[in-house]
């Protein structure tokens, strides 16, 4: 028999992860982005990374037949934009509020890491659809990351108190 969803659902909460925005921009100019959690690395050689897409995102369709997609690594202080992407909008990037990459994939400014690209295989899974991308371009900020746990927003204790820890330890 299949899991409850409801418990299913807890009990995936309880693994904390990075929050991501992923954009693109379709063939008629349009933008399309959408906040994920679901992000990880691949490989390195060749390097690639992947996102999950639930099938019901608005954005679902323009981001699996795009052939290029940035994502974006939310910094603590960005979860304004986390909850814009995951909003109803039609219009998630204003103008001059990003960049764009070689394949046509938005980046976010200010975020704490950044890959530009190509997707390189899309595969549907279940009510997601997991979106392969080659990586042309990366970027790496200092700073504390925006996490998902337990259904909401988290940050990072303040880096004294880490460090304090890792001392007593």
């Amino acid at each position: 028999t299949e899991p409850d969803p409801a418990r299913l659902r807890r009990s995936f909460g309880q693994f904390a992860t990075g929050v991501c925005v992923i954009g693109t921009t379709g063939p008629d100019g349009r933008r399309h982005g959408a906040t994920v959690n679901s992000f990880t690395s691949v490989s390195l050689d060749p390097a690639l990374i992947l996102v999950c897409l639930g099938h019901s995102m608005r954005s679902h369709d323009a981001l699996a037949a795009a052939p290029g997609f940035g994502v974006s690594v939310l910094s603590a202080g960005q979860e304004a934009e986390a909850r814009h992407f995951a909003g109803k909008s039609d219009e998630k990037w204003p103008e001059g509020g990003f960049r764009q990459g070689r394949q046509g994939g938005l980046l976010l400014p200010d975020c704490l890491a950044w890959f530009d690209c190509a997707t390189e295989s899309v595969i549907a899974q279940g009510d997601h659809t997991i979106l392969v991308g080659r990586i042309h371009d990366h970027h790496a900020a200092e700073g504390d990351p925006l996490l998902y746990f337990r259904g909401g927003f988290e940050r990072l204790p303040p880096q004294s108190s880490r460090i304090a820890r890792r001392q007593s330890a």
